[in-house]
């Protein structure tokens, strides 16, 4: 099963698959692979507390952006985009 992984090849139906990031479909979704990325990777703000001061805004406001129950503007968009 390792292969199929490391090829990029979805098992199912034959297409190629971006397994890496597992197709996130959210906000949230994006933002919690980026950082576990930048986790394994040993890269700096890693964590939402540090991405939220990155962003200037509350760690509980980017957990409610992360969590669906707010909407990211294009400002959350680009200052998540620089941080």
């Amino acid at each position: 099963m390792e292969s199929i992984y490391e090829h990029g090849v979805n098992w199912r139906n034959g297409e190629i698959y971006n397994w890496s990031m597992a197709d996130p479909k959210t906000f949230g979704e994006r933002v919690a692979w980026l950082l576990r990325r930048r986790r394994t990777d040993g890269l700096p703000v890693s964590s939402q507390k540090e991405l939220a001061a990155a962003m200037k805004i509350s760690p509980q406001y980017l957990n409610a952006l992360m969590n669906g129950r707010r909407a990211p503007n294009v400002q959350h968009l680009r200052a998540a985009a620089f941080a």
